[in-house]
């Protein structure tokens, strides 16, 4: 007896779907031309020694050889650059994953935070004496903690001017594209020459189901991982070969992660997609206001995107900032009332500190069931529960 099934796909039986939501994705980004994948994963997940068999020992060996060209062109991680104004340091873990640097060499810092404006643009060749070739910029849209934009035109320019390969890290933020109120924050997204969406964030599908959206029409995906397996993708089949896009992607035997996409789009039509992701704004800005009008509450910055970062200061706290012992003491309230809204079984809210900041709750408004009796419990479970401390 078949005890589980997993349904999984290395043919080209759902490209017409692939294909589909590819342009439906990319035509949001306006100018990206239709080339991009639709990847399987939230980043690349790579073994420490992988194992090769004798068909992919050709394809080894060219890697080395990028390595190797890789290696010359810098002597440290490529250039990053990121916000200051609210500590980028808080984009996707994946990217600060050290298997995902280790081919360019020994790492340092695996990024490098530029400040923007006048002195972004001189920034690359002040590396240049350091011995550092810069060649990528990673921008994000939609940091995880505050949900912060990185101004794209700014960065483009930059890229632009110098040469430098532009990365958009919109896996949260990327699925504000579908919004015509709040799409500004992705103004400049179409010069990118790369960009990864994860719809299984903002839009909720179902786990997962993430995209790499690219500009380049050269086929770089399967120049970079395919392996050409004669096993797999024959080159004598009857219909075009083009129709296998399994050898672009480091993974084989795969979910068909589009599928959940394209038929949730189905189900719920642009302008349902398009509400979600308002509904969303709308509420967390409800939140915000009402958080304003509380005695207790208190902001750590405005957020101009459905991450709503807040403390909650107890009556003890409450009049006491220039206490010396107060950020200490503060930090303690968020853990005590995680653990007691858990044992109660009421909620459950991240919290961290965040730079110099000290431990606050993250409330991120995604949920599309959600409503504002949900928000207005939220305020008041945390004043019931921390009453005494």
């Amino acid at each position: 007896m078949v005890k589980k099934m997993h349904i999984k796909t290395m043919r080209y039986h759902l490209t017409p779907v692939k294909t589909a939501i590819i342009k439906k994705l990319t035509s949001f980004a306006e100018d990206m031309e239709n080339s991009g994948n639709l990847a399987n994963c939230l980043g690349l997940c790579r073994n420490k020694e992988p194992a090769y068999t004798e068909n992919e020992q050709s394809q080894r060996a060219k890697e080395i050889q990028c390595t190797a060209a890789l290696k010359e062109m810098s002597s440290r991680p490529p250039i990053w650059t990121g916000l200051r104004r609210q500590v980028p340091q808080t984009s996707c873990l994946s990217w600060c994953q050290p298997p995902l640097l280790s081919d360019l060499g020994p790492g340092q810092a695996c990024e490098e935070f530029l400040e923007l404006g006048a002195r972004l643009w001189v920034a690359p060749s002040s590396f240049l004496p350091q011995g550092a070739v810069p060649f990528l910029v990673s921008a994000t849209s939609g940091t995880t903690v505050p949900g912060a934009f990185d101004p794209l035109e700014a960065i483009a320019d930059v890229c632009q001017h110098h040469g430098l390969w532009l990365h958009v890290d919109a896996a949260w933020g990327g699925s504000v594209l579908l919004s015509q109120t709040h799409r500004h924050l992705l103004a400049g997204i179409q010069r990118a020459d790369s960009v990864a969406w994860n719809p299984h964030k903002l839009l909720c599908t179902s786990q997962q189901c993430s995209a790499l959206l690219l500009r380049d029409t050269s086929n770089l995906l399967k120049r970079c991982h395919g392996s050409q397996a004669s096993y797999l993708f024959q080159q004598d089949k009857f219909y075009h070969v083009a129709l296998d896009r399994g050898d672009k992607v480091v993974q084989c035997g795969r979910r068909v992660d589009c599928l959940k996409l394209w038929l949730m789009w189905k189900a719920q039509g642009g302008q349902g997609l398009q509400r979600r992701v308002d509904q969303a704004f709308a509420l967390a800005r409800y939140l915000v206001e009402e958080l304003k009008k509380r005695e207790g509450f208190e902001l750590v910055m405005e957020p101009e995107f459905v991450n709503v970062c807040f403390w909650f200061v107890p009556p003890s706290l409450q009049g006491k900032k220039e206490s010396p012992d107060y950020s200490e003491r503060l930090s303690k309230v968020a853990p005590i009332l995680k653990e007691r809204m858990v044992r109660k079984g009421s909620m459950m809210i991240g919290y961290q500190p965040h730079g110099t900041r000290s431990n606050f709750f993250r409330m991120v408004v995604a949920n599309p069931a959600l409503t504002r009796a949900d928000m207005d419990f939220l305020l008041n479970q945390l004043e019931q529960l921390g009453q005494d401390l």
